[in-house]
């Protein structure tokens, strides 16, 4: 799971926000000196690519409630038994979003949380990765420029982005084909 913090800025005297992804939170398999698997550990790296490495602007009420959310989290390491007991102190770079035993996600801890979430609240089964997939149809469908969603989903390429991550939706198909009815029935002039 990727590490974000939280950075404000300012524009012509307006504050702004925006996410700046710059580490990852893995989970590494630890091999004793004959090459036998012992066991595992978990820890801050590298992203996978230098296209990984981001900031994306976000939507002030956005901001204001991903820093909500940080106040309760400062409020829980200062109370939770748990956390004391990991010798854990709250600092300003704490992750974002922690799991119910107050470490960070990893990919295998989300996927597996996030259909016991689904069907806890009766709602469609979905993966990391669908979500992922989702986010980037829906900027398509609301007209985000290639470029940008490339950047914002860290691809090297617009192709990764489009090939992978958008699918086209009905949305897409009404939209593309109202444009191509009116360009031939409205638009056109008469021969």
């Amino acid at each position: 799971m990727r590490h974000s913090s939280l950075r404000s800025y300012s524009v012509n005297g307006e504050k702004k926000y925006e996410l700046i992804i710059n580490n990852a939170y893995k989970d590494f398999i630890v091999y004793d000196e004959n090459g036998n698997k012992i066991g595992h550990e978990r820890r801050d790296d590298r992203l996978k690519t230098e296209e990984s490495y981001r900031s994306i602007p976000i939507n002030n009420k956005f901001a204001e409630k991903l820093l909500a959310h940080k106040e309760e989290q400062k409020k829980i390491f200062k109370t939770s038994r748990a956390i004391k007991n990991k010798n854990r102190k709250w600092t300003e770079d704490e992750y974002m979003f922690l799991s119910r035993t107050y470490m960070p996600y990893v990919s295998d801890t989300l996927s597996s949380a996030l259909p016991k979430l689904c069907e806890k609240y009766n709602l469609e089964k979905v993966s990391p990765y669908i979500l992922r997939h989702s986010f980037a149809t829906y900027c398509f469908e609301k007209g985000m420029k290639e470029l940008t969603l490339m950047k914002i989903m860290a691809h090297a390429s617009f192709e990764t982005t489009h090939k992978y991550y958008i699918r086209v939706s009905k949305k897409i198909k009404e939209r593309e084909m109202e444009e191509v009815f009116r360009d031939v029935f409205y638009n056109r002039k008469a021969s």
